[in-house]
């Protein structure tokens, strides 16, 4: 194989220069360790620089986190005073609760995580300096157009949401509640779920590029047959390390996000069917809900359809290697052949789980699990976690809101007039 005319630094300079503004209000709002040595090392920033940015970054992600905090307290305390069933009073306040839990866990990652970046990136950069310069030059405005389509999407919600919030409610300080309570914290989650597809993403090109290579072998003679098996076998082995390296970075963030986003649209879909009963249909209402099910749906599906596509390139592989080397070699090639082959069609039936429960994958979205826990959950939270990764996403859903509904009729969740909970909080902020 012809050596790459590329270093490791020169690779993470074209990467770093790939997402520089994605990586900037990362770090300024604490989504990203600063600074990424493997990464910036080569930015020539100056101490002054360095100094300052830390300084603003922690003074603004003080800032965001006492607002956070305080909005979603007072929010809790208003929630618990509104006539409401038990049940959909647990959902309102579990959704404050935990957009405040995931704020506090992603700039937690941000001041834990600094290592675990740059050994992430170098064992990426170690595999990537096999590809030949116009390989990784392909790849990285690939990935760069589809951060900035998935970035530019997500601000068009955000922004889209505040609006139609202020419209509906009226009002600055809803709004300003708005931004603080439910925004913020979908921000800064939205942020850390970008760099688990980014990285997923680059795994996934990085394998299609060797799949490639070998389904025309030719640039392997005969005679370094093995040494090229042995190669490409070990590539494979360290692009492995990296997904189960940072699906265990990653992990704790994307179970409890997948917790609040299912929570998040039963109590959206809940506020439309409340409208909808009356008559009342508030066309301005119901696109802000729909807004905010549109950006819950796509922060559930950001990191499964990454790894969806890693494990079909993973198959691809198993079958490939078949193929190309279908019979007419020696023994002791064919022992190779078929020992990489066999391993990666095992690879294949490893899912990908984050805290070993949530299997990142689009089928988590329908399949419903029929194992059963060892133990019962105790608490209710546990309780409502466990039923979420059991019953999937889909069946979840339905579960919650036919729940919701039939407490709904009760007719005991109205309060001063007002149709949904929402509007009774924001009634009494007015």
């Amino acid at each position: 194989m012809a050596s790459s005319p590329h270093s490791k630094e020169q690779l993470a300079a074209k990467l770093y220069a790939s997402i520089q503004p994605f990586l900037f209000y990362s770090q300024l709002l604490c989504s990203v360790p600063y600074p990424v040595a493997t990464l910036q090392s080569s930015c020539n920033q100056s101490f002054v620089f360095q100094s300052n940015f830390k300084q603003a970054r922690c003074l603004l992600t003080a800032s965001l986190l006492v607002c956070i905090t305080i909005c979603s307290m007072e929010g809790v305390i208003d929630m618990v005073s509104i006539p409401m069933p038990f049940f959909t009073v647990t959902l309102y306040i579990n959704e404050m609760v935990l957009c405040a839990v995931v704020s506090l866990l992603t700039v937690a990652r941000s001041y834990r995580k600094d290592v675990a970046y740059d050994r992430f990136l170098q064992r990426l950069l170690t595999v990537a300096c096999a590809l030949q310069e116009y390989e990784w030059e392909e790849l990285l405005p690939y990935l760069s157009r589809r951060l900035r389509c998935i970035c530019g999407l997500l601000a068009t919600m955000f922004a889209g949401a505040l609006a139609c919030d202020f419209y509906h409610f009226g009002g600055i300080y809803s709004t300003l509640f708005t931004l603080a309570a439910y925004v913020m914290p979908n921000v800064l989650v939205a942020l850390s779920l970008l760099q688990y597809a980014y990285g997923v993403l680059l795994i996934y090109k990085l394998l299609q590029r060797f799949n490639c290579r070998l389904a025309i072998r030719d640039m392997a003679p005969d005679s370094e047959l093995v040494r090229w098996i042995e190669q490409h076998e070990s590539y494979y082995l360290q692009l492995a390390s990296c997904i189960e390296h940072i699906s265990q970075s990653f992990g704790l963030l994307i179970v409890i996000n997948t917790f609040a986003s299912i929570n998040v649209i039963s109590l959206q879909l809940l506020e439309i069917y409340q409208y909808l009963q009356i008559n009342d249909s508030k066309p301005i209402y119901i696109v802000y809900n729909l807004v905010w099910i549109s950006m819950q749906c796509v922060l559930l599906v950001l990191p499964l359809y990454p790894n969806h596509l890693l494990k079909r390139e993973q198959t691809h592989l198993g079958t490939l290697l078949f193929e190309v080397f279908s019979q007419g070699h020696e023994a002791h090639y064919e022992l190779r052949i078929t020992r990489y082959g066999m391993l990666t069609l095992l690879r294949k039936e490893v899912c990908v789980k984050a805290c070993g429960i949530y299997t990142l994958d689009m089928s988590s979205l329908s399949t419903v699990n029929s194992s059963q826990p060892t133990e019962k959950p105790n608490g209710s939270i546990c309780s409502m976690l466990f039923v979420y990764i059991s019953f999937k996403i889909f069946a979840a859903l339905l579960s919650f809101i036919i729940i919701l509904i039939q407490f709904d009729k009760a007719n005991i969740n109205k309060h001063s007039g007002a149709v949904t909970a929402l509007d009774s909080l924001y009634t009494s902020k007015s």
